[in-house]
């Protein structure tokens, strides 16, 4: 054993008997702590002499050192310098000017001066940039931000490089970025050498272990704020919406991404207020989250009477007088004609060439989903109305904006947010306006009727083919064998990765159970690629769990769970898809669920949804991320039904069994828009083999068969 006068620092002597005590190796325990294999010995070595503190947390963690010992010789953090008055960066810098700054060594005197290997890895990545942007250097500002967003808008597999390089340079960048004086930089954890601190930041991580979840997201938005709070000298139970101000106007300086400040300084509220709620010990401080910027006002600032009229239309789902088409109230007669007089109106106002009406039925429910957009439509209505100049407190009910005119004012506001070229978005609003009017208001009469269909023919346009985006993304899985098998095989390689880590580490990651839940919404989806709503509510009881070990198993939905509510959906799940989606019930649902009692396959993530089940938005960005990381194609959710069912028209030529896979009605147009041409598509393949045979009635090949 060394004597301790050999040793850089107390923590290096303290590690390395241990590590002799126990007869653990150096790479072994910088496994444990989860760092590079080298990490200790460059820690008893003296080349990391004082490494960062959540890494001496590890350490005493898995060793049982005591922390307080770990940094017993460690000097204290140098004092936050003075912030100017005016805190802009230089706006006129670039990354050339940065560039210079790293290779010629000009640290800020309060930041820590890299190492020569750390400085040339810092320029290479530099390097890439002109590359990677299509532009020298000099033209690139020196903006966190404008950098963070380009980036965003880039994908590692695209420019050829691996996941961990391009994490690298984005840490590389946002470094040079701080050591130049473009930005703040980001400050260390020295906050954990606080016990207030730490005691907050372990308290939530023992919570959060109760769960089976080692990090958290909380934990990673907290961290960042506890070392801004611990650098300005501010205590946890002086945490104030003006320590949250502060705090997020910094990290919008320094930050390399496209995450907006108030964004930031919700999650970090969000989970400062989970903290209050949940963990022992912590402040008792509640903080006011600030409203989300969105284009809808909130429905509190219009008078009552609209806000009741709105919660009436969702309660009834679209039917004003439910009781006038009920048999059991009015008798059968009085219900039958109420029904035909409904249906004669709707046919009155907007037949079509084989005479039939359009929109929908008003004596016949919505869905709730579907309620619940016409209300959304409302309020966004009633909010562009109001930021036109008009008074909140004069929409008083649904027929003071279920108007034509509030739906030209609608279609205004979309052509200045740039949305003059969406007509789908256009088309369908003025539909739902033109339904809701339609439905509630009795006084509705057939000219109101008439400009509204006039309207929607002006700006809608009904989809009769595969848009270019969506046909070209189907032609590159339908025409690359390859590409289809790296899918299929995508949710094995995902469970297998995870369960190679959780044995390894003995636990489960936030991101590990983000990974798993993306692949088991797959392993659904290659059986029967359902919508993503009807998605989204799939409860643990929908799948039928089999008794022995490789048998087949079943998911179904019922008909209120599916579009139209009008017929249940069932498919079949292989002996191996069974399996993945059981690892990831048994696994890593518990690390996404708040509560061990929702229902649902895919839970809410957020306390208010605890009992609900994660939006279909969010469902789809997850599997979308999962598949770019894999393969490097941006797949939207949606276009798993286009392809899929493509796939299976090609092989059958069967459009009834594309339908049923779908869940299309028999007398539904919209499989031609899934199944790219779908008649002239078959008509083709047909007469291909009726040619085929000729020729081979005849004795004769084509060049390519007879070459094969």
């Amino acid at each position: 054993m060394k004597p301790p006068s050999s040793y850089p620092t107390e923590a290096a002597r303290l590690i390395a008997d241990w590590c002799e005590a126990e007869g653990v190796n150096h790479s072994e325990l910088s496994r444990r702590v989860g760092r590079s294999r080298v990490w200790v010995h460059t820690v008893i070595s003296g080349a990391a002499r004082y490494p960062g503190l959540t890494a001496i947390a590890k350490v005493a963690e898995v060793t049982g050192i005591p922390f307080d010992d770990l940094i017993a010789d460690r000097p204290a953090p140098k004092p936050p310098a003075p912030k100017p008055q005016s805190p802009a960066p230089a706006r006129d810098l670039t990354m050339a000017d940065v560039r210079q700054a790293i290779a010629d060594g000009a640290n800020r005197p309060d930041a820590d001066p890299l190492s020569d290997a750390w400085r040339q890895e810092i320029l290479r990545h530099i390097d890439r940039l002109p590359l990677w942007f299509d532009r020298p250097l000099d033209r690139i500002p020196a903006d966190a931000r404008r950098i963070g967003e380009a980036l965003d808008k880039l994908h590692p597999v695209a420019l050829g490089v691996t996941r961990r390089v391009w994490q690298k340079a984005r840490s590389a960048i946002r470094t040079s970025l701080a050591i130049a004086g473009a930005t703040g930089g980001r400050r260390p954890a020295d906050y954990l050498a606080d016990p207030r601190w730490r005691g907050l930041m372990e308290g939530l991580r023992d919570h959060h272990a109760e769960r089976g979840l080692i990090r958290s997201f909380h934990e990673q938005q907290l961290g960042p704020f506890f070392a801004y709070c611990h650098a300005h000298g501010v205590e946890p139970d002086d945490v104030s919406d003006a320590a949250f101000e502060a705090y997020a106007e910094e990290r919008n300086r320094c930050y390399l991404g496209a995450k907006t400040g108030a964004r930031r300084l919700r999650s970090a509220r969000n989970a400062w207020n989970y903290g209050a709620g949940h963990v022992a010990g912590w402040p008792r401080i509640v903080l006011s989250v600030p409203e989300r910027d969105t284009l809808r006002l909130p429905l509190e600032i219009f008078p009552k009477s609209f806000q009741d009229d709105v919660a009436a239309y969702v309660a009834a789902a679209g039917v004003r007088d439910a009781a006038l088409y009920d048999p059991a109230i009015v008798g059968y007669t009085a219900a039958m004609d109420a029904r035909y007089a409904s249906a004669e109106r709707m046919r009155r106002d907007r037949p079509d060439a084989n005479g039939r009406r359009h929109g929908m039925d008003p004596s016949k429910p919505l869905a709730a989903v579907t309620a619940r957009r016409h209300a959304d439509t409302l309020r966004l209505t009633a909010s562009v109305l109001v930021r036109a100049g008009r008074d909140p407190a004069e929409i008083r009910s649904i027929a003071d904006i279920a108007t034509p005119e509030a739906a030209v004012e609608l279609l205004k506001d979309l052509d200045r947010r740039g949305l003059e070229k969406n007509k789908a978005t256009r088309g369908t609003l003025v539909k739902m306006l033109a339904s809701i009017a339609a439905r509630w208001l009795p006084d509705h009469d057939r000219l109101q009727a008439k400009q509204f269909w006039t309207l929607s023919d002006m700006v809608g346009h009904k989809r009769t083919e595969m848009s270019d985006d969506d046909r070209r993304t189907v032609e590159a899985f339908l025409s690359d064998s390859e590409l289809i098998a790296r899918i299929v095989m995508l949710p094995l390689d995902t469970i297998a990765a995870a369960e190679d880590e959780r044995r390894r580490t003995g636990r489960v990651t936030e991101a590990m159970a983000l990974k798993v839940e993306a692949a088991a919404m797959l392993t659904i989806l290659l059986s029967l690629p359902v919508r993503r709503t009807t998605l989204s509510r799939t409860l643990r009881d929908n799948i039928t769990w089999p008794v022995h070990a490789g048998a087949i198993g079943m998911v179904y939905w019922p008909a209120c769970d599916t579009k139209g509510r009008k017929k249940p959906l069932r498919a079949e799940l292989s002996a191996w898809k069974v399996q993945i989606l059981k690892t990831h019930r048994e696994h890593y649902w518990p690390a996404l669920a708040l509560d061990p009692e929702n229902d649902f396959l895919f839970p809410g993530r957020k306390l208010r949804t605890r009992k609900t089940h994660r939006t279909p938005a969010q469902l789809a960005s997850n599997l979308k991320a999962l598949i770019r990381d894999a393969i490097g194609h941006q797949v939207r959710a949606h276009q798993w039904r286009k392809i899929l069912g493509t796939a299976l028209f090609r092989a059958t030529l069967d459009p009834d069994m594309v339908r049923a896979l779908l869940g299309h009605c028999g007398n539904s147009d919209s499989t031609g828009i899934y199944v790219d041409s779908l008649a002239t598509l078959g008509a083709s393949a047909t007469l291909d083999r009726i040619m085929a045979d000729r020729l081979a009635e005849a004795g004769l090949a084509l060049p390519m068969a007879r070459a094969a």
